[in-house]
């Protein structure tokens, strides 16, 4: 007997589908970090990964499919590369606390998240994925990169 996407409990679902399309974007962003214009390609995927999800549905219920698990990648995908958004690309360091933080608030659905996702449709339920990764760009990556790794790549003299 198989086991379907279907038979899963719906919380351990989502976590599952949001962990893999985070790595997703991870690894999107790993393999970003050298270009030149960083911050515009990781953008550019992010909204060009977040149209292309919105073509799935947002709502699992009884949408819980391969639609919706395409969507969901996608989305996720999307939310981790606005966590990592940054003029250069991130340490392997920063990729692995963006993707912790990224995940954090994933699950936590701090406020305004929460709102997102009691929205049935439309653009709203589909922005409940980009949101954790707001959150965690402004409350973890940001600091980190401005009052951590910036200090230290000056006094070790890396640009």
């Amino acid at each position: 007997m198989a086991l379907r996407l279907a038979d899963l409990d719906p919380s351990l679902c989502r976590a599952l589908v949001g962990a893999t399309g985070s790595l997703a974007g991870a690894l999107l962003a790993w393999s970003l970090a050298q270009q030149e214009f960083y911050l515009l390609w990781t953008l550019s995927s992010a909204s060009l990964l977040f149209l292309l999800g919105r073509r799935f549905p947002a709502t699992e219920g009884t949408a819980r499919g391969a639609a919706w698990l395409c969507g969901t990648l996608l989305r996720n995908s999307a939310g981790l590369l606005l966590t990592v958004a940054w003029l250069q690309g991130p340490s392997l360091l920063s990729l692995i606390t963006a993707f912790w933080a990224f995940r954090l608030f994933a699950e936590l659905r701090p406020a305004g998240l929460a709102f997102l996702n009691g929205r049935e449709g439309g653009i709203w339920s589909r922005m409940a994925d980009l949101s954790p990764g707001l959150w965690a760009f402004f409350v973890v990556m940001l600091p980190l990169r401005m009052w951590v790794e910036a200090p230290w790549q000056a006094s070790a003299g890396v640009h």
